[in-house]
């Protein structure tokens, strides 16, 4: 039975490993660096019509979609102005705020089918690049 589990957990790594290195910047860390990361993450299932973030917020992580799909939008009164669906596996958001402009967010993000995502925080990141 340990075979079985350990297979699965390697399979499972590998195919993290695979999301993660997606990421331009992440592409280049050294192996030990990548291995720490790998066991840091995880695979987070988030229903439908949640808030990632709102205009306004500051950004403290990026996030890595596996399946489902998010919507950024702007709010503007009682409406919802649709800026771009993401639904790619793999595809990345949150990242430029996080990481490159440092300023306040200024769109919304909300899940708008049942998603699994991968939340990297700024800690986990920080220096590995």
């Amino acid at each position: 039975m340990k075979g079985t589990f350990d297979y699965y957990q390697d399979q499972y790594k590998s195919w993290i490993k695979s999301l993660l290195t997606s990421v331009s910047f992440l592409q280049n860390i050294s192996f030990e660096a990548m291995e720490q990361l790998i066991k840091a993450v995880h695979v987070e299932d988030v229903e439908e019509m949640t808030v990632l973030f709102k205009t306004g917020d500051s950004m403290k992580c990026m996030y890595i979609l596996v399946e489902g799909e998010i919507e950024t939008y702007l709010q503007v009164n009682d409406d919802s102005l649709i800026l771009d669906v993401i639904d790619e596996p793999g595809s990345i958001f949150g990242e430029a705020a996080m990481l490159w402009t440092k300023e306040a967010i200024n769109c919304c993000a909300r899940i708008s089918k049942q998603a699994k995502l991968i939340k990297l925080q700024w800690g986990m990141i920080n220096g590995m690049a």
